[in-house]
C-alpha cells in the first residue's frame, strides 16, 4: 500500500527539495557530471551530480543534481529549456 510513503511533509522529504531532475540531454555529451556542475554553479553550491548510465556505460541523457540549499534548487528550475549542446534541457522537481 501507499501508507507512510511520501505523505510526510517537512523534514522527511528534505533531500527532494534540494534536488532537481535534468533530462533531454544529449547521449553523446562528454563528462555530463562536470558539464552540469558548471551549468548549475550559478544557482548555488552543487553537492552532487548523478548522471544515469545504462549497463553498457552509455549516458542515458538524464541526471540528478543535488544542491546545498533549497533556494538553489528553485533557481535551477528556472533553467528549464536552456539549450545545451543544441537541445533544450528539461529541469523538473525531483520526485521519487
Amino acid at each position: 500500500g501507499m501508507e507512510g510513503r511520501g505523505v510526510s511533509v517537512g523534514k522527511g522529504m528534505g533531500k527532494d527539495k534540494v534536488t532537481v531532475f535534468v533530462s533531454n540531454l544529449s547521449y553523446t555529451m562528454a563528462e555530463p557530471e562536470t558539464k552540469l556542475r558548471e551549468l548549475f554553479a550559478s544557482c548555488g553550491e552543487v553537492v552532487e551530480v548523478r548522471a544515469v548510465f545504462n549497463n553498457k556505460g552509455t549516458f542515458r541523457g538524464y541526471c540528478y543534481v543535488q544542491f546545498r540549499e533549497e533556494e538553489a534548487a528553485r533557481q535551477a528550475l528556472a533553467l528549464d529549456r536552456t539549450a545545451v549542446e543544441g537541445r533544450p534541457m528539461f529541469v523538473s522537481p525531483c520526485v521519487d
